[in-house]
C-alpha cells in the first residue's frame, strides 16, 4: 500500500512543481513590471525545487507506475524553478 501512495505522490510532486514554478515565474514578471516588495516572494522559487527533488526520488523507486512521466515532470518543474530563481536574482541585482 505504501508503494501505491508514493507513486501517486510522485506524479503529484511533478505536477505541483510545474504549477508552482509557473506561478513563481508569473510573480517575477509581475514584480519586474509593477515593482513592489519581492523579498518574501523569493522563497517561492525554492518550493518547486523541493517538490521536483521529491518527485525525482520517488519516480526512481521500483514498481512506481508512470515513472517516466514523474521523472520528466519533475525535471521540467526543477528547470522552471531555476528560471524563477534566476529571475529573482536578476531582480536583486537590478534593484540594488
Amino acid at each position: 500500500m505504501s508503494a501505491k501512495n508514493e507513486a501517486i505522490s510522485a506524479r503529484a510532486c511533478a505536477m505541483l512543481s510545474i504549477a508552482i514554478a509557473a506561478f513563481s515565474i508569473y510573480i517575477v514578471v509581475s514584480t519586474a513590471q509593477n515593482g513592489g516588495g519581492w523579498s518574501f516572494s523569493v522563497l517561492a522559487c525554492f518550493v518547486p525545487l523541493l517538490f521536483a527533488a521529491q518527485g525525482i526520488r520517488m519516480s526512481r523507486q521500483p514498481g512506481a507506475p508512470w515513472p517516466t512521466f514523474s521523472l520528466i515532470g519533475s525535471i521540467v518543474g526543477a528547470a522552471l524553478g531555476l528560471v524563477s530563481f534566476a529571475g529573482f536574482a536578476w531582480l536583486l541585482t537590478v534593484s540594488s
